[in-house]
């Protein structure tokens, strides 16, 4: 994520050395020993600690509901996404849950931003969650949004280049810079998780609007019964193509999520108007707009 502006800060925080070569950062707004509710903040591609512009006031506002920040750091975070996968995201997410849930009692809910959103996904689906809710904040499609900066033609050779590399049991092997979008040219990318981001169906692919009923079944449907669930979509995210329609969708995960027991909290999600992708430079109400619901829907759990 490239910021465009800049302000030097600094914050007390708890390192925590969770797995052998990564950590995770939390965030008190102050060290208190007392503070036993967890937020786990997982960020989207190209995130790492404190990359996603509204984490700091996040931090401040759930610390004063009685809940910790917890920035979780992942092999694949800055510019590791471009050899990683979702699959080693979500196993290490169930590391680091498992670590506080050793530490600590409390409750404890998973917040993914962006490609966050499918790791978070990833672990309810494939592990054995036992977390208190998750939040789903710009939850959007990879694939679909691959169409906003790369021709049909041009996307095409690059997956059926992906594909073969694939194929040929080379799926490590870097996609050339001319196939990547020029937001991914600065990144490594290997054939896999190029065709994990960009194939109908790939291993990204949980939230794109042509996605059916009987994928989202298998998807949302799959998270465990009682979990506690909020969806944040921004009504301007750059990264959704305008012939999305974000209200239909939501709507088709609510009824997805409903099917396999989880519990959507309607009242809170929703489309965000005036937000952005991950809220960089959005006026103030808008962004208290979105910190005032996740601050709600960690109070109801």
């Amino acid at each position: 994520m490239d910021q465009k502006l800049f302000y030097p800060s600094s914050r007390a925080t708890i390192l925590h050395h969770y797995s052998p070569r990564l950590i995770a950062v939390e965030h008190p707004a102050a060290i208190n020993g007392n503070m036993k509710n967890t937020l786990l903040f997982v960020g989207g591609l190209g995130d790492g600690i404190h990359t996603v512009p509204y984490v700091g006031p996040l931090i401040d506002a759930v610390t004063g509901a009685g809940w910790s920040l917890v920035e979780v750091l992942l092999s694949s975070s800055y510019k590791g996404w471009g050899v990683g996968s979702i699959a080693q995201d979500a196993e290490e997410i169930s590391t680091c849950v498992g670590y506080f849930r050793t530490i600590r009692g409390g409750k404890l809910v998973l917040m993914g931003h962006s490609t966050g959103c499918q790791d978070a996904l990833e672990y309810l689906t494939k592990h054995s969650a036992v977390i208190n809710g998750v939040i789903f904040q710009a939850s959007v499609s990879d694939r679909e949004g691959a169409t906003l900066s790369q021709s049909p033609d041009h996307l095409s050779a690059s997956l059926t280049h992906a594909r073969s590399l694939i194929d040929s049991a080379r799926g490590a092997e870097i996609v050339p810079s001319h196939f990547r979008s020029p937001g991914y040219i600065d990144t490594p990318v290997c054939a896999q998780r190029w065709w994990d981001l960009n194939a109908f169906a790939g291993a990204d692919d949980y939230f794109s609007s042509d996605l059916n009923e009987e994928m989202l079944t298998r998807t949302f449907g799959m998270i465990m019964r009682n979990t506690n669930v909020l969806f944040l979509f921004s009504a301007m995210d750059q990264f959704v193509p305008a012939w999305v329609d974000k209200e239909y969708l939501l709507k088709r995960w609510y009824l997805a999520c409903a099917l396999g027991g989880a519990v959507v909290d309607k009242v809170e999600s929703g489309v965000i108007n005036g937000a952005n992708h991950n809220f960089e430079g959005v006026d103030a109400g808008v962004l208290a707009d979105m910190i005032g619901r996740v601050v709600r829907f960690l109070g109801k759990i």
